[in-house]
């Protein structure tokens, strides 16, 4: 009797086409750090001007991550290529400023 259960069982499971347990969520992708990933790409285009020692680094500091959630994809005037604008946006999605812009 237990095999004609088991057999049953099993009929029913290929019918409906069982495929394992659920799979798990991919794992939550990495925030981007403003000195790793933010920082290099503002020092490449926007070096000397708003960083330390130029002429706009008092009015706007570059080298700091308020300055770049503030200004928001207004740095993007600078900023051309789609990759550094994604990371940016990215960016600026994982911290919103207070404005909520």
């Amino acid at each position: 009797m237990r095999l004609v259960i088991t057999l049953i069982a099993a009929i029913v499971i290929c019918e409906r086409g069982y495929h394992g347990p659920a799979p798990t969520p991919p794992p939550e992708p990495a925030r981007v750090d403003f000195k790793t990933s933010i920082q290099p790409i503002l020092e490449k285009k926007c070096s000397p001007c708003h960083f330390e020692g130029g002429v706009m680094h008092a009015k706007l500091p570059f080298d700091k991550p308020e300055t770049a959630v503030m200004l928001g994809t207004r740095l993007f005037s600078r900023i051309k290529d789609e990759e550094s604008r994604a990371t940016i946006r990215k960016f600026l999605s994982e911290n919103k400023s207070p404005d909520g812009e």
